[in-house]
């Protein structure tokens, strides 16, 4: 099989952070975003020390066929550092030395060496502390019995969720990837935890009707309005499936509309780190071998293996892959559905059979009849006006 990719770079447009989650559905897997914002001091935060997570549990609550529905919660321990209460004096000094110095460095002559290569972009930086830590580096959370030490307080976050996972395959255990943790504001902090659940599919070997072949596939993105400090996944998304066979070329060609979704680490401090990016495109794929006759897939699937996502610079990403394609010309056997009964559709029959058009009244006939109203309008006359 070959891929036919358009020419150019895919530009990837960021989303606007959700709370209190942001879910991405793709094909075979699901990247929940878990987020928290909340006041927590009285004074000034001086200092993030750890985060311990204390709980990360979830519940397969509903499965129907290709798509089933979980529901989640994750409770993390927070313990942060506020500054002391008491002020320092502030020295001044009096407004002619000010003024002075500010003149001096204005006017005075700097010898700066010029370059003739521009300085690297670097990430924006932010008085605020804050800690990033992978989901396994992560530990567990304090007994009630310990004791915290002398100037440190904590805070207790609940975090539920609940999402969606779509597609064939075994299901897998959901996973907790990564945790940031910053300060947000003087008495703000702000906390984020990225979930990956995932389905994994095998192709059957022994399928006498499949044709399954892989495919290769190299692509450029660009992200807009953003710099990039790791990425973490490319989810695709695939609808509206059109097939093509070509006789001659013995070819069955496969166009679909594809999301081309990225979950990230933004290189962008003091905020939402863990965010979503995407772009539309148009893929095609011809399938060169196996095709020696009129064929129409009753089933297809995809799986990818070997992903290789690079970064060029703060915003550009070399996407390297390859996927596998299973082609059904049949569609898999389906339990049989009982039939009705003889008597129900004979009854059916008749109930079609019998339908009569109503009888309608005159205006007012059914009120006029009315035995109480009869000598009420004994010597009243009724005039009918026929257009």
């Amino acid at each position: 099989m070959k891929k036919i990719d358009s020419e150019g770079e895919l530009l990837l447009q960021p989303e606007k952070p959700g709370y209190p989650w942001q879910i991405l559905e793709a094909d075979g897997e699901t990247w929940v975003i878990v987020r928290w914002r909340d006041t927590v001091a009285n004074q000034p935060l001086g200092k993030l020390e750890s985060v311990y997570l204390k709980k990360f549990i979830w519940e397969l609550v509903a499965e129907h066929e290709e798509k089933c529905f979980y529901v989640g919660e994750i409770i993390f321990q927070i313990n942060y550092r506020e500054t002391d209460a008491a002020q320092k004096e502030l020295e001044w000094q009096e407004p002619w030395v000010e003024e002075f110095l500010f003149n001096e460095d204005l006017f005075t002559e700097k010898d700066e060496e010029m370059s003739a290569f521009p300085e690297e972009k670097k990430y924006a930086k932010t008085v605020f502390s804050s800690l990033l830590l992978e989901g396994n580096e992560l530990k567990e959370g304090q007994d009630d019995g310990d004791t915290l030490v002398e100037g440190i307080k904590c805070c207790e976050v609940i975090l539920p969720w609940r999402c969606w996972l779509k597609g064939k395959g075994t299901n897998e255990t959901p996973v907790l990837k990564k945790v940031h943790l910053t300060q947000a504001g003087l008495y703000t902090l702000l906390l984020e935890a990225l979930i990956k659940l995932e389905k994994r599919q095998e192709f059957s070997s022994t399928a006498e009707d499949a044709l399954t072949t892989s495919v290769e596939e190299e692509k450029l993105y660009e992200l807009t309005e953003d710099s990039i400090f790791e990425i973490m996944g490319t989810p695709v998304q695939r609808a509206f499936w059109r097939y093509t066979y070509n006789p001659r070329r013995e070819r069955l060609l496969l166009r679909a509309m594809k999301i081309i979704n990225l979950i990230y680490v933004s290189a962008e401090g003091g905020g939402e780190r863990f965010l979503i990016a995407s772009g539309t495109g148009e893929e095609e794929t011809v399938m060169l071998k196996g095709v020696t006759r009129s064929l129409y897939p009753a089933e297809l699937d995809i799986r990818c293996e070997q992903m290789k996502p690079g970064l060029i610079g703060t915003n550009k990403i070399v996407y390297q892959c390859k996927q596998l394609y299973s082609i059904q010309r049949e569609p898999p056997q389906k339990k049989e559905t009982t039939a009705l009964p003889a008597e129900s559709a004979v009854a059916k029959r008749d109930v079609v059979l019998n339908l009569q058009p109503l009888k309608r009244n005159r205006p007012g006939e059914r009120w006029i009849n009315k035995q109480e109203c009869s000598d009420k309008w004994r010597n009243k006359m009724i005039i009918t006006i026929k257009l």
